[in-house]
């Protein structure tokens, strides 16, 4: 930018050899040239025509595309004022001529490579602007998606609660879906399927207007189960749906008639999820979310979430008819003992009354041989509805009886993850597995077994704080079939741990203990494992440090044949061989019959007749196993194991015992275990059940 057009050529050969060189002759034609094809350097003279040199170098600073243009200025000036004025104007150097081509040179070089360095600059706070602008994009993405989870996990933790907060399940459903709207939804309901119809069990709608529609509809087009759609399709299928947007086309689907199309339309829902109820292999209704005026979309979470609310739902609905069952069974069983009394005493009559014959009468031998005949005849009755009264007792009581057969451990561990995963993701807890296919079949009570797993893992769960893990692992050691269930939970002390699996044991049994039970569980699930003739051990680094639980069942020795799995196939029958057992019972012929049991086990048996010719003899001689009756006279059975757990263990205070007795009710067994029985078994005694709890309690340390 120079006006001498002389000197303007000059610059122009001498500088084209290294960059290329634009020049013109007046500051208003070097400014238009500048904004629009902005250059990487100016050489501009500070006497040109039309905008002086100052003025142009005060426009360039003012344009947003040429602010950061490097300008040199050149001058004929000698003075130092003008100088001063154009780098307070912006010039970023000064020449006044005459000056060398080198001189030009270097302090062109010089701005370029200041420019290029600011420019490098520029670009990479540019850059770092914008990664902290994904960045912070990102926290808020993930800061919002936790607070849905968060939300999420608060809802089902509050829904848990109502659940478990009454057995009317259809007040806590109406509760839970007032919860839900408007917190997740602008309407939700539960539906179930019911004698070959759906009923709405209970709903909630945000809009008053839309409710009101809502219940017209279900007077006047009720959903149909065939329905090729909808909530009718999800109870079919037993699977969940997602509709992220619903299209007009869905709701045709779904319409009965035009009038039922335009009701539907007139909802204007526009996005919704289904989730089945199930239970016991059943479905049984459906739970539905769906969003209107809010503009909710619902996602893949969504869609877990009202799943998550439904198998609580439906679990609830469950308990509910259990518990009408179980009211119904007592009914049932109130009703059976009054049949019984009646049963009993008519063969007892005709004993009683034959028997007063015998005594008082002279008989002649046809006379003889029928009292004989009918006393014999009406003890059997008795004794049969004896046995049918145990019987009941037992499915009353929860006597332990195993219906085995060959067993695949890892659906049993998948139902009960299933059905526990709601309580873990209360308390953010990940539930993770390792299950080995080819583990191998064990004989195993399926119910039973899952009763051992439920107690392992929501033991684990329990003890184990907000946000920690809970590892399962199955597979095949050697020739059994191994289960860990493994937490990073408030662990076990070495001082505790050996108590780990007796009745009613705990690590803190202070008042102010953070985890309510009563110490059960644990017992109750290695004499479940070691029935099925297996072993369940624990093992922990120490308190904060988690705690692991194995399980080990002996694999089945061959593969099961056609049919198996329906086949009843019999545990091994555990070893007494060398114990030494001592019997307590004031029956002379139960002393009999238990002591040959076991002696031919190969168990070195003694049997005395009274509680303190036992804690005597205990002294003495402690013996691995005290089977010990109840109902005695002079001290019963519990007032001698209260003894015998106040001595120290050298003198026997740690035998370990089991009470042998008619009485034979849930109370009853409690009473026994609190006493300070590790198990409590009801005559008449299975002799396969009496060996193995010898087993079982002699294999304790």
């Amino acid at each position: 930018m120079e006006d001498d057009a002389r000197f303007r050529h000059v610059l122009e050969l001498l500088l084209s050899d290294q960059w290329d060189v634009l020049a013109v002759e007046d500051g208003r034609s070097a400014l238009r040239t500048a904004r629009e094809h902005p250059p990487d350097l100016a050489v501009v003279d500070l006497r040109i025509p039309q905008l002086d040199g100052l003025g142009l170098l005060r426009e360039l600073r003012a344009h947003e595309r040429t602010q950061a243009l490097p300008v040199i200025m050149i001058s004929g000036v000698t003075e130092e004022q003008p100088r001063i004025e154009a780098l307070e104007a912006g010039a970023n150097d000064f020449l006044v001529k005459p000056f060398s081509e080198r001189e030009l040179m270097v302090k062109m070089k010089a701005q370029l490579e200041i420019a290029a360095a600011r420019a490098a600059e520029v670009e990479a706070e540019v850059r770092h602007l914008r990664r902290y602008d994904e960045l912070l994009a990102a926290e808020r993405a993930a800061r919002q998606a936790a607070q849905r989870a968060e939300g999420r996990v608060g809802f089902l933790v509050e829904a848990s609660r109502i659940l478990a907060s009454s057995l009317d399940y259809e007040a806590t459903l109406a509760s839970i879906v007032r919860l839900a709207v408007p917190a997740l939804a602008d309407a939700c309901g539960v539906d179930v399927s019911e004698g070959g119809r759906i009923r709405r069990l209970a709903a909630e709608v945000a809009d008053p207007v839309k409710a009101a529609r809502m219940r017209a509809l279900e007077q006047s087009h009720p959903d149909r189960p065939d329905a090729p759609a909808g909530i009718s399709r999800a109870i079919r299928s037993g699977k969940g749906e997602l509709l992220a947007e619903i299209p007009d086309r869905a709701l045709r689907d779904a319409a009965q008639d035009d009038q039922h199309l335009a009701a539907l339309r007139a909802l204007a829902f526009r996005s919704a999820v289904v989730a089945p109820l199930g239970a016991r292999g059943q479905t049984l209704g459906a739970v539905w979310l769906a969003a209107a005026e809010s503009g909710r979309r619902y996602g893949p979470e969504d869609l877990a979430l009202a799943q998550s609310l439904a198998d609580l739902a439906a679990l609830a609905m469950d308990n509910a008819r259990l518990y009408r069952e179980a009211q119904e069974a007592s009914r049932l069983k109130d009703d059976f003992l009054a049949t019984l009394s009646h049963e009993l005493r008519t063969p007892l009559n005709a004993i009683v009354g034959w028997a007063h014959l015998l005594r008082t009468m002279e008989l002649d031998r046809e006379a003889m041989r029928r009292a004989a005949e009918t006393i014999d005849r009406n003890a059997r009755i008795q004794s049969r509805l004896i046995a049918d009264m145990l019987d009941v007792s037992r499915i009353v009581t929860g006597s332990l009886r195993l219906d085995v057969k060959p067993l695949d451990l890892a659906g049993v561990l998948a139902a009960v993850l299933d059905t526990l995963r709601p309580s873990a993701d209360a308390k953010q807890i990940r539930l993770e597995s390792e299950i080995q296919a080819s583990a191998g079949l064990v004989s195993g009570d399926a119910d039973r077994l899952r009763q051992v797993f439920w107690s392992l893992l929501t033991n684990a769960v329990k003890f184990t704080e907000r946000g920690g893990v809970v590892r399962v692992r199955l597979g095949r050691v050697d020739s059994q079939v191994e289960v860990v269930v493994e937490d990073n939970g408030i662990g076990i002390s070495a001082d505790f741990l050996p108590y780990i699996f007796e009745r009613f044991r705990q690590q803190d049994g202070s008042t102010t203990r953070g985890h309510g039970g009563l110490g059960l569980g644990l017992a109750i699930a290695r004499h479940l494992v070691e029935l099925h003739g297996g072993t369940l051990e624990a093992a922990s680094a120490g308190p904060g440090r988690g705690a692991s639980l194995k399980v080990r069942l002996p694999v089945l020795s061959a593969p099961a044949a056609d049919g198996a799995g329906t086949t009843a196939v019999e545990p091994p029958m555990p070893s007494v061989t060398g114990l030494s057992v001592l019997i307590v019972d004031d029956d002379a012929d139960t002393r009999e019959i238990l002591t040959t049991v076991l002696a031919r086990g190969g168990a070195r048996v003694a049997a005395v007749a009274s509680a303190s010719e036992a804690l005597a003899a205990i002294q003495v001689e402690p013996p691995d196993v005290l089977l010990c009756d109840i109902e005695m006279p002079g001290q019963n059975g519990y007032d001698l194991v209260r003894r015998l757990r106040a001595l120290p263990p050298e003198r026997g205070g740690r035998v370990a015992a089991a009470a042998l007795t008619a009485y034979a009710r849930a109370e009853d067994r409690l009473e026994a275990l609190r006493a300070g029985f590790q198990f409590h078994m009801a005559k008449p005694v299975d002799p396969r059940e009496l060996v193995a709890v010898v087993a079982s309690l002699g294999a304790r340390d």
